[in-house]
């Protein structure tokens, strides 16, 4: 009698030590996410943990009054763009990729960034040259919109998005992340890590942000300029989707089920992330003003039953988290935010910021 054939052990993943990041935080920044993070509450109060579970788990039949559980919207001081993750578990590996880190060209990267977003502009909407050369030296976002992952019906992550008007952004990150690739310091960025299971492709405007497409799209041909030469290179990259987290259900503590007990949730004994119907929510933030200087906010917005028949959509206002960011460096910082010791901290930052991440090397974007 033949036993069944063992298949091979599957190879353990390294664990996730570090990430590459550009921080989101900082003195323009602070008053305009904690107020707009404050009015996020406001409108859409978590749900204690323990009134999730006594309903089962499962989302509000309220498309519109999402059950957004308590714990899950990310504090103040953990905002940034995450670029890739490391795994990094000896010292003299971080001493590698902080060293690499230092020895980088960072400002003729922005340079060769800018060159992208030129030709982007040019062949997008043509224009006087010395028009489209007008950027600030200074690389300034805003922060817009609400997203969802991995769906709206059933989100688990809510994120926005990064909108740089100069185009140079987008490029900037995917020339770092390939550096990085090629020096073997980032992990899981190639399609033939994850599952077969295909992932919307990320394409970019006409000022080189990028987009949030609903259904994925074929790859189209490979352009000639660097932004999409890092696309191009073998094993396929993953898309890179820039996108600062506002809400995660992984970070809700939740407890466990006893020992020989059904869980509420999926599977024996287990714990299941949180989801929720975000449909609601984020067609009023996909388009929460009324007006193009994004000044008064709708009263409600009502989801349209079904897509538009005209052959141009009307405009849409996104809601703004903060704008003006300045973009000044790149960090690697260590896995896990860390909550802050409030004493003696008699600013009160501390207790605004809650938690952050520990940065273990920085370098200034206009750095040679």
């Amino acid at each position: 009698m033949t036993g069944k054939r063992k298949e091979p052990a599957r190879e353990k993943r390294p664990p996730l030590t570090h990430f590459l990041c550009l921080p989101l935080v900082n003195l323009t920044s602070i008053p305009q996410l904690e107020a707009s993070i404050a009015a996020f509450k406001k409108e859409y109060p978590p749900v204690p943990v323990a009134d999730l579970l006594q309903s089962h788990g499962q989302p509000s039949a309220d498309a519109s009054r999402p059950s957004i559980p308590d714990g899950a919207i990310r504090p103040l001081g953990t905002l940034h763009l995450t670029l890739g993750v490391m795994s990094l578990p000896s010292q003299s590996r971080l001493d590698d990729a902080t060293s690499f880190l230092r020895s980088l060209d960072l400002a003729k990267l922005m340079h060769e960034a800018e060159q992208v977003a030129l030709r982007k502009k040019k062949q997008n909407a043509p224009q006087p040259a010395n028009e489209v050369a007008k950027s600030s030296k200074e690389l300034s976002i805003s922060l817009e919109s609400l997203h969802a992952l991995p769906r709206a019906k059933s989100a688990t992550v809510l994120h926005a998005s990064p909108v740089d008007s100069t185009g140079r952004l987008y490029p900037f990150c995917l020339m770092l992340r390939e550096k990085f690739l090629e020096a073997g310091f980032l992990v899981g960025e190639s399609k033939e890590s994850t599952n077969t299971k295909k992932e919307p492709t990320r394409s970019s405007d006409a000022a080189g942000n990028q987009k949030q497409p609903e259904t994925p799209k074929s790859a189209g041909p490979a352009k000639e300029d660097a932004q999409t030469a890092a696309f191009a290179r073998q094993p396929k990259l993953r898309p890179l989707l820039l996108h600062a987290t506002i809400v995660n259900t992984i970070y809700v503590r939740q407890p466990r089920p006893v020992h020989g007990s059904k869980s509420t949730f999926k599977g024996k004994n287990t714990v299941k992330r949180f989801e929720f119907d975000a449909r609601g929510l984020l067609d009023r933030y996909q388009d929460y003003y009324t007006d193009r200087a994004r000044k008064v906010p709708r009263v409600q917005t009502v989801p349209s039953a079904s897509p538009s028949t005209s052959l141009q959509a009307p405009p849409k206002y996104p809601f703004v988290w903060a704008k003006d960011i300045p973009i000044d460096s790149v960090t690697i910082c260590e896995m896990g935010a860390k909550k802050l010791n409030v004493e003696g901290n008699f600013d009160g930052l501390k207790a605004r910021l809650g938690q952050e991440y520990t940065v273990v090397a920085s370098r200034k974007l206009n750095s040679r």
